[in-house]
């Protein structure tokens, strides 16, 4: 008897620790940064992501997180090779601050590649010429675009195909609007319309910056 009370303790445990197990993969999953699919999320409390980077736009002049003063950066990562999420994303940008209006002028649109070995400054400029007139594509060094990945918990890899030589880019698709002072204000999964982005663009330009 003591056996098999011992017996259905340790299948007991050991039932509990795989559930345990189990449900943190699957909070790690949803939590990787490829894997947010809410549409839009504002954010309270002290921002997580940003901070300062130092990059280099498509006309070759070095950017960083203090080049546009008193306007609020609305970021994009991805790369210009990118077959449909990223220029799906920048027109829906391109569309949601047409949709603002003169308001849309205190926003200001920012593409930044992961994939800065293709992506030089003359490849962006072409790039970003068929979306939004003031949206500027960022690139730099590769350890520029990593420290810059890092601090707004960009998920990017390489991707190789079957020919040699060529590879695609896995990433996240996320949207960052930030304040003024570098805070995070929401961000936009993939599946956010031009109408949803812009009422809560809108709705942080009326409140003003954060004190």
């Amino acid at each position: 008897m003591r056996i098999t009370v011992q017996r259905t303790l340790w299948v007991a445990a050991f039932l509990a620790l795989a559930l345990g197990l189990a449900v943190g993969a699957v909070e790690l999953w949803r939590h990787r940064p490829g894997n947010l699919t809410k549409t839009v999320e504002r954010v309270t409390g002290a921002a997580t992501v940003g901070g300062p980077y130092s990059l280099v736009n498509e006309d070759g002049v070095r950017t960083t997180d203090q080049s546009f003063p008193n306007l609020y950066p609305l970021i994009a990562f991805g790369f210009t090779s990118c077959p449909d999420v990223c220029p799906t994303e920048l027109q829906n940008i391109t569309e949601a601050l047409d949709l603002l209006g003169i308001e849309g002028a205190k926003i200001q649109p920012l593409f930044i590649t992961v994939d800065p070995e293709r992506d030089t400054p003359s490849v962006i400029k072409n790039y970003i010429r068929n979306f939004h007139p003031r949206l500027h594509g960022l690139s730099g060094t590769p350890e520029e675009i990593a420290a810059t990945a890092k601090a707004f918990r960009v998920y990017y890899q390489k991707v190789p195909t079957s020919t040699p030589d060529v590879y695609m880019m896995d990433h996240s698709t996320v949207i960052y609007f930030m304040d003024p002072q570098g805070q995070l204000l929401a961000h936009f999964g993939p599946k956010t319309s031009p109408k949803d982005m812009a009422d809560t663009l809108k709705s942080y330009l009326q409140k003003g910056p954060s004190s």
